[in-house]
């Protein structure tokens, strides 16, 4: 098995559930085995039958990884776009993530760390996004305003991360922002 599969150590103590790939083949050959030992008897009989049960298993480890690795890719897509989603929700967290995915805080910071990302900093960075949007297009009528729809509490720490961000304040965002939607006086 370490052979096929060099991660295999990693495996021991696995439960290997009906959900898994290949689960149900190779647990109907061992409970066939067990019924009928004297196919054992034959070491020709037997050792074929070893290899096809080693490779069912292989295949069941092999199979489970790249649809874990899809999986992970889908969360991590799904997680992306339940934040997008609640921006405004002040209860936007990682644990909220962990709930609404059913997975584990843990599993969270995995599939973001896989990006080199933590979902924090994902949050963080969407929100400001989300705000320099509502201030530049005029949904918002103060910078407080933008800064409490999208989950900021404290102004100036909103400022500071703003400015930060976008190397301007958003201030300046507002004041450049009215100024394109108020016409400008007709000089005729």
């Amino acid at each position: 098995l370490t052979g096929k599969v060099p991660a295999s150590v990693g495996f021991t103590a696995t439960i290997l559930d009906d959900t898994r790939p290949g689960i149900i083949p190779l647990r109907e050959m061992i409970y066939q085995t067990v019924q009928t030992p004297v196919l054992m008897n034959n070491p020709d009989v037997a050792g074929r039958f070893s290899q096809t049960l080693l490779d069912l298993l292989v295949l069941s480890l092999e199979l489970q990884d790249h649809a874990n690795a899809a999986s992970e890719r889908d969360l991590y897509a799904r997680m992306r776009n339940y934040i997008s989603r609640n921006l405004t929700n002040p209860e936007l967290s990682v644990e909220s993530m962990a709930l609404a995915h059913h997975v584990s805080v843990r599993t969270v910071a995995r599939t973001f760390a896989r990006k080199q990302k933590t979902p924090a900093a994902v949050i963080w960075q969407e929100r400001l996004q989300a705000s320099r949007d509502a201030l530049e297009q005029g949904r918002v009528t103060s910078v407080s305003q933008a800064a409490l729809d999208y989950g900021f509490s404290d102004f100036s720490h909103f400022s500071h991360a703003f400015r930060k961000a976008f190397g301007v304040t958003p201030n300046s965002v507002l004041k450049q922002s009215v100024q394109v939607f108020i016409p400008s006086p007709d000089k005729s």
